[in-house]
């Protein structure tokens, strides 16, 4: 009898041994087919960006434009002065256009003997950087996009050197005018350095651009009138959707002889939005500044 009970015994343990086994071997079978499905969506996710990243290089490479182009995707970059090499490049554009080329553009005077620099092909480019500060510490600031699709989100950082060469300040951009600027066009803003630099300061600057994207809207100017006191004008919204502001209307005054920059005026329309085919009206001081010639845009966004 006593034998018969140990006999007893040790076969339930073995069974239960077994029990647990399978358990542990079921347990890892369900976290080896949830590993195996986690790899085959992350396969999937890669063959879908590999896609894209083939079509985007296939459309620059043939010098056409990707059905979808994403809205954070860095075309160029490149340092100032524009000859310094670009650290990524795309075709280059079939050569620079007229200073108020873009329909997003207005001309203030005449702008048809404006000289700016052509720029390196490729990329977005400084081509004309003021020498010195304006009154509101800032440094006035034209690129051209000579790459072969339009770019928007237009930034441009740098930094100020003194008489010695050391470190006197660090700047960005405040956003560029056209927000769409097609193959062989210019934008046209400033970069915001602060009171901490000194006079004779030199500068160097960074550009870069990004595909246009949906949130910036460029309107049209369609009517402008220049007194010494103000720019005066009409902007008419036609681009198919609402846009939403603060509208701004930012303009860049040239010396009439040469394309120094002379001041970088800027306001808002007095509507704070535009419905589909409405138009709005701004006025902008000069506060005695001239703007012998020069060019001018708006723009708005999309909420």
């Amino acid at each position: 009898m006593l034998v018969a009970a140990a006999s007893c015994s040790s076969d339930s343990g073995d069974r239960s041994a077994s029990d647990a086994e399978v358990e542990a071997l079921r347990e890892q079978l369900a976290a080896a087919e949830s590993r195996a499905d986690e790899a085959e969506s992350e396969r999937d996710e890669l063959a879908d960006a590999l896609a894209a990243v083939e079509e985007q290089l296939t459309a620059i490479t043939e010098g056409t434009t990707p059905p979808t182009a994403a809205a954070d995707t860095s075309l160029v970059e490149t340092t100032s002065p524009p000859t310094a090499a670009p650290t990524t490049t795309v075709a280059p554009s079939s050569g620079p256009a007229a200073p108020d080329a873009s329909p997003y553009v207005e001309a203030i005077g005449d702008v048809s003997t404006l000289d700016i620099p052509v720029g390196e092909p490729g990329v977005v480019s400084v081509v004309i950087a003021a020498t010195s500060l304006d009154r509101s510490r800032s440094l006035p600031v034209v690129v051209r996009n000579n790459t072969s699709l339009p770019v928007g989100s237009i930034d441009v950082t740098g930094v100020a050197r003194d008489a010695a060469g050391g470190l006197a300040g660090s700047g960005s951009s405040q956003g560029f005018q056209p927000v769409v600027v097609s193959p062989g066009e210019i934008a046209f803003g400033y970069v915001f350095f602060g009171d901490a630099v000194p006079e004779g300061a030199t500068f160097e600057l960074s550009v870069s651009a990004e595909a246009v994207g949906d949130f910036f809207i460029p309107v049209a100017i369609t009517e402008l009138a220049v007194n010494p006191d103000q720019l005066i004008g009409i902007v008419t919204n036609n681009t198919g959707r609402e846009v939403s502001g603060p509208i701004g209307v930012d303009a860049i005054c040239f010396d009439a002889a040469t394309p120094s920059v002379l001041s970088t005026p800027g306001g808002y329309l007095e509507q704070d939005a535009l419905p589909e085919g409405a138009t709005g009206s701004f006025s902008i001081s000069m506060y005695g500044d001239a703007c012998p010639r020069g060019l001018i845009s708006a723009s708005g966004y999309s909420f």
